[in-house]
């Protein structure tokens, strides 16, 4: 299906990409060029399907939506299903691309929709060309990814969201890539306690160079009930585990909780590793810059940095909360290594709870060489793998790999069923009158090997 210069409006599914009745087995290609889908209740459903090449290789699926703008505004005619409506949504599928596209919400109605809803699904968000960039606006989700495989992973790169309760979702996905977006909550403001980006259950995550920032004086919509709280919060991670990650380079600026971490982001059988912060920037935080919560086993690594190696992340000037910096309720102490305030940057955190222990390092500041980008102007990674995530990785990549030689042994075991030859030699024997019965012993034998097929 290719769609260009159009406009789907008021259906139930404008695009519909499976097997009628049973949402589960999909296929086929769409391919939309500047075109509006306008107040249906959902424009896109995508169901599980495997692209392969003429080899058998896995392929990526090739549709595409290009400058096609996803909304719903004061028109929109249908009962919001629960637990919410989605304007696109997909699972099983991968390689999905959406290029300069806008995901909107313009009704002054309380209407809560997702952009995005993917499931099992590998898919890429980013600009078209290299001023066009995707937008979500007055969104209950912009993004919202679910419990992938390892390598159902996902692009969000030069994004920009206005307005919505979680910008990017990343529950269970593993080396999801979220890059030099924005997200921004104006006095539009619809929903209370946003959060930007949420990363839930995640592993293997690239989140570096977003920016995330909020108005000084955010109302509700006159017909929005829900009162702005003030417990805005930029980037949550909640039981990352016990992955060497790392959440590099964004920008804060007037958030409420700007770094968030719930639950266990850290090994317990070695406590000082798990995800660390580097050069994150927080300007004019409105409450703290970063909070790790408390449990029973909870804590990000215990090592921030280490001798000669300070983290380098910049906080806020005059914090005047108590453990504004750095508050730590959670059971893994923290020792936090930096270098001496330098270059206009607070880099000492000195509002920091009794659990952190600050370990200055006798290093100077050179700005030419400070928090270098890990991104190419072609947008490509070029941040390197530490040694433990090179390791975890290949360790992944093996348990996959046993998987897959497992998978493949039953497999050929029942190629024409488990005896090419006596198959081959009852095929090559079968006359008119016995085909009717090779009929029924050749589907009985599947799957069937090409020799036997080209006989």
């Amino acid at each position: 299906l290719h769609i260009t210069n159009s406009t789907l409006a008021n259906a139930d599914n404008a695009i519909s990409v499976d097997k009628p009745g049973t949402y589960v087995h999909g296929g086929g290609m769409v391919t939309a060029v500047n075109t509006h889908f306008l107040n249906n209740r959902r424009a896109v459903a995508m169901a599980s399907f495997e692209n392969y090449s003429t080899g058998g290789t896995v392929m990526d699926n090739f549709s595409s939506y290009k400058n096609c703008v996803f909304e719903i505004d004061d028109n929109f005619q249908f009962d919001v299903k629960q637990p919410l409506d989605k304007m696109v949504s997909a699972w099983g599928v991968r390689g999905i691309k959406f290029l300069g596209c806008d995901f909107v919400n313009s009704s002054t109605n309380p209407i809560e929709t997702i952009g995005l809803y993917m499931y099992n699904a590998n898919f890429t968000i980013a600009s078209l060309g290299n001023t066009d960039h995707s937008t979500f606006k007055n969104l209950a989700s912009g993004v919202t990814a679910l419990k992938a495989g390892f390598d159902y992973n996902f692009v969000v790169k030069d994004a920009d969201f206005f307005d919505c309760r979680y910008g990017v979702v990343a529950n269970g996905i593993r080396n999801a890539s979220i890059t030099q977006n924005t997200f921004t909550l104006t006095n539009d403001f619809l929903y209370h306690r946003p959060v930007s980006v949420f990363l839930e259950n995640a592993d293997g995550f690239i989140v570096e160079e977003n920016t995330i920032s909020k108005s000084s004086s955010l109302t509700s919509l006159p017909n929005n009930p829900i009162p702005f709280l003030g417990d805005d919060r930029g980037i949550v991670a909640k039981n990352t585990g016990a992955g060497s990650n790392s959440i590099y380079k964004n920008t804060f600026s007037n958030v409420s909780l700007s770094n968030v971490a719930y639950g266990v982001n850290y090994n317990p059988a070695e406590i000082a590793k798990g995800l660390t912060y580097r050069c994150n920037e927080t300007i004019d935080s409105q409450g703290k810059d970063f909070v790790i919560y408390g449990g029973s086993v909870s804590g990000i690594a215990g090592k921030q940095g280490a001798n000669g190696d300070p983290v380098d992340n910049m906080f806020t000037l005059g914090m005047n909360q108590v453990d504004g910096h750095i508050a730590n309720s959670a059971t893994n102490a923290i020792n936090y290594y930096h270098r001496a305030n330098a270059g206009g940057y607070i880099f000492k955190p000195t509002e920091i709870s009794s659990s952190v222990a600050n370990h200055g390092q006798n290093i100077s500041f050179v700005a030419a060489n400070h928090c270098p980008t890990h991104i190419t102007n072609g947008g490509s990674y070029s941040g390197g793998l530490t040694g433990g995530k090179t390791n975890e990785w290949k360790a992944s990549f093996n348990d996959g790999k046993t998987a897959y030689d497992q998978a493949k042994y039953v497999y050929v075991s029942t190629i024409d069923g488990g005896d090419t030859y006596g198959l081959l030699n009852t095929v090559q024997s079968t006359n008119s009158q016995t085909a009717w019965d090779m009929r029924s012993q050749l589907i009985e034998s599947s799957p069937l090997s090409m020799g036997i097929i080209h006989q």
